[in-house]
């Protein structure tokens, strides 16, 4: 089970996704997210050089369990590198988002 949670322009969203049942396999979401690699939820590196390209003001997290292991993740779109993880979790938020 992982908690998403949206925010843009002020305006935040939450929602609970259940993956953990025989029936979820078949939910868009949760295959996403099963596919995911685990690195989308590690942080990008403080030693990272990434492109200084702003992608706007949207802010996202995921807390929960994924595949057995805890994750804690933010993702934001203030950078290149952080764009990129953004776009690999996207279609978890585009729903929320009104997508």
């Amino acid at each position: 089970m992982v908690d998403l949670t949206y925010s843009a322009g002020g305006a935040v969203k939450k929602q609970t996704l259940d993956c953990a049942s025989p029936a979820a396999n078949d939910k868009p979401s949760c295959v996403l997210l099963g596919k995911l690699p685990s690195a989308v939820f590690k942080p990008v590196s403080k030693d990272q050089a990434c492109t200084m390209i702003y992608g706007g003001p949207e802010t996202a997290t995921l807390k929960g369990t994924v595949r057995g292991k805890k994750v804690d993740a933010r993702f934001s779109r203030v950078n290149g590198c952080e764009i990129d993880r953004w776009k690999q979790v996207e279609p978890l938020f585009a729903e929320m988002a009104g997508n």
